[in-house]
């Protein structure tokens, strides 16, 4: 099957990576020069499996007002005259309760546990050379309230699968000595041994190069700005680029949403922002994508930061 990847950000290259590995012929349309130059580039170091937290929860609805009214917002907004979108926000809040959250919880650790086991499974096959260590995750908690919410998370995601132990100060500062300075802010940390860490860009680069060298390589247009999809009775066919038009048996879209003119009307969603360093702008960060691997920023996160 002929295959389009839209963008080569880390979603793009780990989804040309599995339709590649599968025999498919993949092309990956880039507007930029080469792989991962804007979100993917900066993003931090973490491959986090074990914090997974679904955006429609009880604690997320007194939190939207003020969220609202922040420049870095994790949620953007944009009211339509859309019935579609105010039936969608009427469903999300009827989502924000604790057994949704739990079931919600549950599934995507379940996603994120069977995205270590392909992560492990790529690094073992392959000689790929992108930093990567299993040196786990250690998020330190300041204030009482936010470490104790912590361990009851903490617990009942233990019950799903999820390796993770709740420290006191001092085995905290014994796990961490760099850590000694604040020894007496420290409330307490939950530790996570099975957590990885890697730098994104690298592994864009590290997969694109396998992907070129191997049989059947993955051909990589850079310079491309894909301008419009092109639907054909409900199906989309292919797309419309500052070139030309491109026609495949699937189109993987992995570019954030208005970088194109979709002909197809799509209910307008709040958005969580990807996790990048300051540097990166955030207007390029991803509105929704496919990938098989969860990087995110803060490799010590403080506080109640989640």
């Amino acid at each position: 099957m002929k295959v389009i990847i839209l963008g080569a950000g880390v979603a793009g290259v780990a989804s040309a990576w599995y339709f590649w590995r599968d025999g498919h012929e993949v092309t990956v349309l880039e507007r930029n020069s080469g792989v991962a130059l804007e979100t993917s580039f900066a993003n931090g170091g973490q491959l986090s499996y074990s914090y997974v937290a679904p955006l429609a929860s009880p604690s997320v609805i007194p939190k939207i007002p003020p969220w609202l009214l922040r420049r870095d917002s994790p949620l953007r907004f944009r009211p339509e005259l859309d019935p579609r979108q105010w039936r969608w926000i009427l469903e999300f809040l009827a989502a924000c309760n604790a057994r949704t959250a739990d079931l919600t919880t549950e599934r995507l650790l379940r996603l994120a546990f069977y995205s270590r086991d392909l992560m492990h499974e790529l690094v073992a096959a392959h000689d790929l050379d992108f930093d990567y260590v299993q040196n786990g995750k250690l998020v330190i908690h300041t204030e009482r309230a936010s470490f104790e919410s912590a361990r009851r998370l903490m617990e009942f995601q233990r019950s799903l699968g999820c390796e993770q132990q709740a420290l006191d100060a001092d085995a905290t500062v014994e796990l961490e000595p760099a850590l000694q300075a604040m020894r007496k802010r420290i409330c307490g940390a939950i530790y996570t041994p099975s957590e990885d860490a890697g730098d994104c860009y690298k592994f864009c680069t590290e997969l694109s190069r396998v992907m070129m060298a191997g049989p059947n390589p993955v051909r990589f247009r850079f310079g491309v700005r894909v301008d419009r999809l092109l639907p054909v009775h409900g199906r989309l066919l292919g797309v419309e680029t500052n070139r030309c038009s491109r026609r495949s048996a699937s189109t993987c879209r992995c570019i954030r949403s208005r970088a194109i003119a979709s002909p197809f009307r799509s209910r307008a969603t709040p958005a969580r922002r990807a996790s990048a360093s300051p540097t990166t702008s955030a207007r390029s960060c991803m509105r929704g994508s496919a990938t098989s691997f969860a990087w995110q920023a803060w490799p010590i996160s403080r506080g109640s930061r989640r």
